[in-house]
């Protein structure tokens, strides 16, 4: 006798999404933005706010049960975010070498 599989679990109504979200990088956004503006540096300050909103977008999504249009803006908001820290993390490094080299100084004194 050959087992047949599982039933697929119900469908989700609209309007009543599962009990825990997925992931939506909400607070990563927050926290590259925030670095953003720590470093002052311009890249990561706006895709760090276009992440936030992105971040809204899926939230928003989420709540209304519509689960493509989570993971599209929930994608999205994770390369914004990835970008502004990769961005970061080359001006931190580029700011670490004007120092150890003495030009850090000299590059805001031209004139």
């Amino acid at each position: 006798m050959s087992e047949m599989p599982p039933p697929p679990p119900p469908p989700m109504p609209a309007g009543q999404p599962a009990s825990k979200p997925p992931q939506d990088y909400m607070t990563l956004s927050i926290v590259a933005t925030v670095l953003g503006v720590i470093t002052c540096t311009c890249i990561p300050l706006i895709t760090g706010i276009i992440a936030i909103v992105f971040s809204n977008k899926a939230r928003q999504a989420w709540a209304a049960g519509d689960v493509s249009g989570f993971e599209s803006a929930s994608n999205t908001a994770r390369i914004l975010m990835i970008v502004s820290f990769v961005v970061i993390a080359l001006g931190i490094v580029l700011n670490i070498i004007l120092l150890a080299t003495g030009n850090f100084y000299y590059s805001f004194n031209t004139g």
